[in-house]
This record gives structure tokens, sequence and C-alpha cells, in this order.
């Protein structure tokens, strides 16, 4: 009988944030088509790799003020409204930068653009909360989150016509 792989790593703090640890997927990672052309190359994993004090590597966001429009709505990446890694709607710039949200925010989702994913996110209503006195709204990843186009059609525009597997 075959052994499953062990799915759990252990790695010290300074390896997950910072200092980055060597891992199978990454080198996977730069084999797809779709990273290239001008998102970072890495040859590690972590989550602030190649990041420590930089100031620049999210780009430049060109945000609402709430004086014309709604405060903190994203209108562009880089002075671009649309981005080069994916193709009609998905190219889209919008959303916040995930700061910023409206006053009198509605229950059902609210989205944001990642400059890691180059893409629009959204998250979905799950539940109000209290904290320490404060109401507040919780909004949760879906399923559709990073589907391909098998549940939500219009998401097929992230596949670039190469389509990896939901999720």
């Amino acid at each position: 009988m075959a052994v499953a792989p062990d799915v759990h790593i252990v790695k010290t703090v300074g390896e997950l944030l910072f200092d980055g640890y060597d891992d199978p997927f990454v080198d996977i990672a730069a084999t797809f088509p779709f990273l290239s052309g001008g998102v970072p190359a890495f040859d590690k994993f972590g989550w602030f790799y190649a990041r420590n004090n930089s100031y620049t590597f999210d780009g430049v966001f060109n945000l609402d003020t709430g004086v014309a429009g709604i405060l903190g709505e994203l209108k562009s990446w880089n002075y671009e409204e649309r981005t080069s890694f994916f193709s009609g709607e998905c190219a889209k710039v919008h959303g916040s930068a995930a700061e910023f949200y409206p006053n009198n925010l509605e229950r059902d989702n609210i989205g944001f653009f990642s400059p890691d994913m180059c893409r629009h996110v959204k998250l979905n209503y799950e539940e109000d909360v209290w904290i320490k006195g404060i109401n507040g709204y919780k909004f949760s990843a879906q399923a559709g989150m990073l589907d391909n186009g098998s549940l939500i059609p219009e998401n097929e525009c992230y596949c670039n016509g190469k389509c990896v597997p939901s999720g």
C-alpha cells in the first residue's frame, strides 16, 4: 500500500513570513504561462518574502477620496484601469484596496483588488459580529472566489485560455 505524503510542514516564523523556504509548488507555478509578463519571480515561498523594507511592491493605487464618489473606491492600479494579465471583465481594476468601505455597507458582498493576484476578489457576507462593543459584518471567501468558470461562468476569463482546477 502506498503511503500518503505528509501534508504538514514545520517552519520557523522567519521562514513563513520573511525568509521564505523552498517549496515544490513554487517551482511548479513558475512553469505556468499566465504567470509571465510582469509577475515577480519567486524562488521561495514566504508571506512577505522579497517584500521586507519595500514600499513599492504592491504598486500605486488611485482611490476616490469620497468628495465626488465613494470613499476608497479603486480608480486605477499602477495608473491603469485594466490589467494585462486577464481579458474581458476580468482585466478590470475595481473594488477597493481592502482598507476602506462605504458607510451603510450592504450585507451582500464586498470586493477588493489584490495586487498579488492582479485581480478583483469578492467576499460574501457571512454574519453580523460584535467585537468589543462595535457592530460589524463578517465577510468570507466562498467556493466561487477562485473558480475557473465551472461554478461561475463569468470567471472563465481568469483562465486566459488555459484553465487550472477551480480553487
